[in-house]
């Protein structure tokens, strides 16, 4: 169970626990740390702040926490983990959310390839129509 004051949200403990047999100690010091990283960095506002950089040191401290064992079992879940997503076909699993979502339309499998394809240039267009770009919003939220 993570941090009575996280919620909705699966943390590390939540996650690998169980797999890791984790003590009720690792569990309160890695539960207070993944609380004390959320409260610090979750939609941070400092410019300077990496996203990437801080989840790498916030596992670098868990991987300190776990004990010998623990740490071998962790990188051979993640690797396992990382094979079965180079194994996933995401372009497939797209046509298939895109199959129920359309399904009340009755469409053969070429005609929703079309209504995807239609539906992307639609998008490309109007994107590129309007000229929005972050860039762009910035220098005209300074200048109002």
């Amino acid at each position: 169970m993570a941090h009575p004051k996280i919620k909705n949200t699966i943390t590390f403990t939540d996650q690998y626990g169980e797999h890791l047999n984790l003590s009720k100690r690792q569990i309160l010091e890695i539960d207070e740390l993944t609380y004390k990283w959320l409260k610090d960095y979750t939609w941070s506002i400092d410019p300077d702040y990496d996203e990437k950089t801080e989840r790498c040191r916030y596992y670098k401290t868990i991987y300190r926490k776990l004990n010998v064992k623990q740490r071998s079992q962790f990188r051979e879940i993640k690797q396992e983990v990382k094979s079965n997503y180079e194994k996933q076909d995401f372009e497939k699993r797209r046509f298939e959310i895109k199959q129920k979502e359309y399904a009340s339309l009755k469409l053969s499998d070429n005609e929703l390839v079309e209504l995807q394809e239609i539906l992307q240039k639609i998008q490309w267009e109007t994107s590129d129509k309007s000229g929005y770009k972050v860039e762009d919003y910035k220098i005209n939220h300074r200048r109002n």
